[in-house]
């Protein structure tokens, strides 16, 4: 999702003119991060950081857009939703050693987590808003 502080995007189109927060590259330990250049063919990075948060308060002190996860809306910077057609999607994996994976409580955790993820699943989707 792509989030701002205050500015007129109405067409894809009308991301070339505007300034962009984003990840440091070489920085990047995750591929799975770099949701703006999914959305964005090459965006012009104003401010660059490898911390998610710094990211969005570079958006909110008005640095440029920024693309974030749907849960990080939820922290209400000031920031909006732009487009919200440019979506990207992310799968969730988890993962034990397989000596452990039948332990009581590393099922447990398991169990919960997909219990949270199911609850969530309608704004993990976008289909329900994370305000309150």
């Amino acid at each position: 999702m792509l989030l701002l502080d205050q500015c007129c995007v109405a067409h894809a189109a009308d991301l070339r003119e505007h300034r962009f927060v984003g990840y440091i590259e070489e920085l990047v330990q995750l591929e799975s991060v770099l949701w703006l250049e999914e959305l964005v063919p090459a965006p012009k990075i104003a401010f660059s950081s490898n911390s998610m948060m710094s990211q969005m308060f570079a958006a909110s002190a008005g640095a440029g857009i920024v693309a974030l996860p749907v849960f990080a809306r939820s922290l209400n910077l000031g920031l909006v939703p732009v487009l919200q057609e440019l979506t990207g999607v992310r799968e969730i994996w988890l993962s034990a050693h397989h000596g452990l994976a039948y332990l009581p409580r590393v099922r447990a955790v398991k169990r919960f987590l997909k219990e949270l993820f199911q609850r969530d699943e309608l704004r993990l989707m976008r289909k329900m808003s994370w305000s309150l």
